[in-house]
């Protein structure tokens, strides 16, 4: 069988242990892990009682749930009567239980007065099965203690044809299989439902041996998901603590280091997160240029760069094509975060560039709209535009050009560093909510790619988000941190050699992420080939109901159960 045969495969990512569990259930629910004990066992006691879901092994049958145990709902005293609350007597809610769970302990207590009086002076033993059946159908747990339980619980008790153990394993997916009532707070059976759910029935001793293997295939997911899981913290860890050295040491010494350990630590979609962010980090910092500005070496240097942008400012001013700013505090070393390569100068974006434009066009324009939602968050992904006419979106929102450069001050679209270059607008001219502040660059001397990078590093996000006001969920970064906050300004030739490293760089890592998700799309595949090896006759599996755990993994493609 192919689960058994690619265990440790399945279960080489975490969020597979759930799924994998789910699977080793359907499995275990048609017969299909206790094979060979049946080969050595020989039964004879089929009994068709009612139809069932799909076909079952000779010696099973199927039962309504009302016929292989008897089952009791549960009470809430009510809630402002303090006289029936905090006394000694656990009270069990669904918030206690937990799925295959145990309860010694829950949150709330019940007085003895409120046991002789809604609970006819009996607690419900310990080692009783309990189920939800309300809101969220089909926890089982069971009793470590004597208690009493709400009426969304009920408390179950098997005769001598079924095991405890075995529902206790089962129910989850055989509560689901029920017809389910819509109520205001969601799903949830009603007692007939309960009583009338279909329950395979195997012999007694299958169904020991049965839970015997399913309990130890638990084991082993649980297992390998730890394996799994200190597995890919290890490699955080390292990641991590490699891409800090590469910031903060002998980059060439830590580059060399990591290029020999690439692979097998950026395989996972963290780790290559934190890559992408370091890769960022570095090219503001002139590291990831070191060798090309050594051939390289006669660059008209910034600090010129910003002179001629002065200039050409002032005759803007002058010609009252923009208005005169305030003056700006000088850049002390107490605000200085790393030392810049030579060429390059420390300067603030407000000095270089014009911050939130405005367009003057016709009313009956067309022109590009772009709400909040569609700015990627992503490095590289430009902005998708909506058509409107310019006297719908001119005043209330927030204006830009082609080149400009937009990023999102709200939380949490600035910490997601929601930004993009604007690209390819209607008539050049586009409008967005207030909630995009807009830089435009003098692109003679400033690279509108270079302020998208240094928007995207990690240090501007950090601190941007230190300096956020407002109330929680409507922060806000200031528009003079974004404006105002120190600026890593190289030569324009280096500027454009940053931008096609770091895009080279972002494609690698794109790279990376691919080959991490086609290994999650194989280990699919392979869970998919298992659902179909499980549900062979099509003609069965037709009526077999879904749970969550099958539906979810078909969804993806609409895979048609049975289907070689």
């Amino acid at each position: 069988m192919k689960l058994l045969e690619h265990f440790h495969e399945l279960s080489l990512h975490p969020k597979n242990a759930k799924e994998l569990k789910g699977l080793i259930l359907q499995l275990a629910l048609q017969g299909k892990l206790s094979k060979n004990f049946r080969e050595k066992n020989q039964f004879n006691n089929k009994n068709n009682i009612v139809d069932g879901y799909y076909s079952l092994p000779e010696s099973w049958y199927w039962d309504k749930f009302n016929n292989i145990c008897v089952f009791r709902m549960g009470k809430t005293p009510p809630s402002k009567e303090m006289e029936y609350w905090d006394g000694e007597i656990p009270w069990v809610s669904i918030a206690d239980m937990t799925t295959h769970g145990f309860i010694s302990n829950t949150k709330k207590k019940i007085s003895t007065l409120a046991l002789q009086n809604f609970f006819n002076k009996t607690k419900v033993r310990e080692g009783t099965l309990l189920m939800s059946f309300k809101l969220t159908i089909g926890k089982t747990s069971i009793l470590k203690v004597d208690a009493c339980h709400n009426e969304a619980i009920i408390s179950i008790y098997p005769n001598d044809n079924v095991t405890k153990q075995f529902l206790f394993l089962f129910l989850p997916i055989i509560s689901n299989w029920g017809t389910q009532v819509s109520a205001l707070m969601g799903n949830t059976l009603n007692k007939g439902k309960i009583q009338s759910l279909k329950v395979p029935i195997p012999p007694i001793s299958e169904q020991h041996t049965i839970v015997s293997i399913v309990e130890q295939l638990f084991k082993e997911v649980e297992q390998l998901e730890k394996l799994t899981e200190e597995r890919i913290q290890l490699k955080e860890k390292f990641a991590i603590s490699a891409l800090d050295k590469l910031n903060n040491g002998d980059y060439k010494k830590e580059w060399d280091f990591l290029k020999e350990n690439f692979h097998p630590f950026f395989n996972e979609e963290k780790n290559i997160k934190k890559l992408r962010e370091t890769i960022l980090q570095l090219a503001v910092q002139g590291k990831l240029t070191e060798k090309w500005r050594k051939f390289h070496p006669n660059l008209e240097p910034a600090e010129k760069l910003l002179e001629k942008i002065k200039t050409e400012k002032e005759q803007l001013i002058k010609e009252k094509k923009i208005k005169k700013e305030k003056p700006l505090p000088p850049i002390t070393k107490d605000d200085i975060p790393y030392k810049l390569p030579d060429g390059w100068v420390w300067c603030r974006l407000q000095s270089i560039g014009l911050i939130n434009p405005k367009n003057n066009i016709e009313d009956h324009t067309d022109v590009s709209f772009i709400p909040m939602k569609l700015v990627s968050q992503e490095y590289g992904i430009q902005p998708k535009f909506e058509i409107r006419k310019w006297k719908e979106i001119k005043k209330g929102f927030t204006h830009f050009a082609n080149d400009d450069v937009v990023i999102a001050k709200i939380t949490p679209c600035f910490q997601n560093s929601k930004a993009g270059i604007m690209k390819d607008l209607k008539n050049n001219s586009g409008a967005g909510t207030t909630e995009l502040l807009v830089y435009r660059t003098y692109k003679t001397y400033l690279s509108p790619d270079y302020v998208y990078i240094f928007f995207k590093t990690p240090s501007f996000l950090q601190k941007g988000v230190q300096n956020m006001t407002g109330t929680a969920g409507q922060q806000r970064v200031p528009k003079d941190y974004v404006f105002q906050t120190p600026f890593p300004f190289p030569p324009l030739e280096e500027q454009k050699a940053i931008v096609e490293k770091v895009n080279t760089l972002m494609a690698l890592c794109d790279k990376l992420e691919n080959g991490v998700k086609e290994s999650k799309e194989q280990i699919e595949k392979l869970m998919k080939a298992v659902l179909r090896e499980v549900f062979e006759d099509k003609k069965e599996v037709k009526e077999l109901p879904q749970t969550e755990c099958v539906a979810s993994m078909a969804a993806e493609e609409e895979i048609k159960y049975g289907e070689k």
